[in-house]
């Protein structure tokens, strides 16, 4: 699920500046009423709709799943890897109990982790498909996405505070085109199902395995 329609809340709105009248120093304004006079940072926010984008975001993070939970049925892991791993698992998703509490903490950690690159990549890093040349170009594929998901939301959200009508389909100017971020994400999916094609995926452990017992 996208972090927005965990917080039912636009997280990507644009802010406005400051304003403080030219006629008077921000210190005489602030001595006048014992506060500075300022215009709001934004105008409220319209009532918060689900929007094409959360599916994008929320299938871009079934894909980060899949690679945090599975493994190659070739690549087995040893405990130390397996902690590592579970480790970066639990940063990412935020484990703990269903409540209104943890779903909080679970959309902010997505937020964070949509919107840091280096963060995510660091959880990335501790995974045995990093070791696999194959899956380099899905795994840089998925750490590219949320860049496009990002800039996507935010091109939405401040056509929104402009009272402009939102495009059916969310697009940003890239360097040299018109790029549209569906698009782009499903282009990482396919480069994903490519690397995956022909691979035996099996349910990664989530706890360290012990070594077995020799029977004298």
């Amino acid at each position: 699920m996208a972090a927005e329609a965990m917080e039912c809340e636009y997280l990507f709105l644009p802010e406005s500046n400051v304003v403080i009248a030219e006629s008077m120093s921000a210190l005489e304004l602030s001595d006048r009423d014992h506060k500075p006079i300022t215009r709001p940072r934004r105008p409220p926010a319209p009532p918060f709709r689900h929007n094409g984008l959360h599916d994008v975001e929320a299938t871009w993070w079934c894909g980060v799943y899949l690679f945090f939970f599975n493994r190659l049925e070739d690549a087995e892991e040893a405990n130390d890897q397996i902690t590592a791993r579970q480790a970066a698992t639990s940063i990412v998703f935020q484990d703990g109990p269903e409540s209104a509490r943890h779903l909080t903490y679970l959309a902010n950690s997505r937020l964070v982790h949509l919107t840091n690159e280096k963060k995510l990549q660091d959880c990335f890093s501790l995974l045995t498909w990093e070791s696999r040349e194959e899956f380099e170009g899905a795994i840089t594929g998925m750490l590219y996405a949320p860049k496009v998901i990002v800039k996507a939301y935010r091109a939405f959200e401040e056509r929104l505070m402009s009272n402009k009508k939102p495009p059916v389909k969310v697009q940003f100017k890239s360097d040299h085109c018109d790029v549209d971020v569906y698009d782009i994400v499903k282009y990482v999916f396919n480069i994903a199902q490519i690397s995956f094609a022909g691979k035996d995926i099996v349910p990664a452990r989530t706890t360290p395995v012990d070594p077995p017992v020799m029977l004298l």
